[in-house]
């Protein structure tokens, strides 16, 4: 994401490549537009200071967890392992969760697509803070499966994604290879501390 496009940097939490070469190019194509990177492994005082400071920190939700680090939400209709991260972060700060989305275009290029934010005084009035994450994780997790279905360029149907989800594999329900079409979907959850909107 270019900075000049949200009007501010954002650092991206990721998880370094194991091959430093590698990771070193790919470090620097990240960062060449100002955005600056936040190491996946011990990142949570990291973001709190950055979201305290009203910056924005892009974070990947459709990403395997491992067993035991995540809990299980519906997606497309089954039980996925899913980071509570975010939801843990949100509750901690009360900042809004702004969905966003890269579609690929045929020219190589990718469109960006904002949902409206999700807010931590949705989940207030749930019982416990473990049953506040688990609602704010689902949420994200619907609106992410309601997106993926509605795109023009995406089919109605996981079965016809090209994504391979291994979180469906952790809940015991088999792996599942999402489909011919050679297209990725790239979400993110962009979280600010000042309740603006990314736009």
């Amino acid at each position: 994401v270019r900075a000049e496009m949200l009007g501010e940097p954002i650092a991206s939490v990721v998880r370094p490549l194991d091959n430093p070469l590698l990771e070193q190019e790919l470090a620097r194509r990240r960062t060449r537009f100002g955005n600056r990177l936040i190491g996946k492994w011990d990142a949570a005082k990291e973001i709190l200071r950055d979201i305290r400071q009203g910056r924005t920190v892009a974070i990947l939700i459709d990403q395997n967890v491992l067993p035991g680090e995540g809990i299980f939400v519906p997606f497309f209709g089954r039980p996925a392992a899913t980071t509570p991260s975010l939801a843990l972060l949100q509750l901690k700060t009360e900042a809004p969760v702004v969905p966003v989305f890269a579609w690929p275009e045929e020219n190589g290029r990718y469109r960006l697509e904002f949902e409206e934010p999700i807010l931590a005084e949705q989940f207030a009035s749930a019982g416990s803070r473990e049953e506040r994450v688990r609602l704010a994780t689902a949420r994200y997790m619907a609106v992410t499966e309601r997106a993926i279905r509605r795109d023009h360029v995406a089919p109605a149907a996981p079965d016809d994604r090209a994504v391979d989800d291994h979180r469906l594999d952790a809940a015991g329900v088999g792996h599942q290879a999402i489909g011919p079409r050679g297209q990725v979907v790239h979400t993110a959850q962009l979280a600010r501390a000042d309740g603006g909107r990314v736009e």
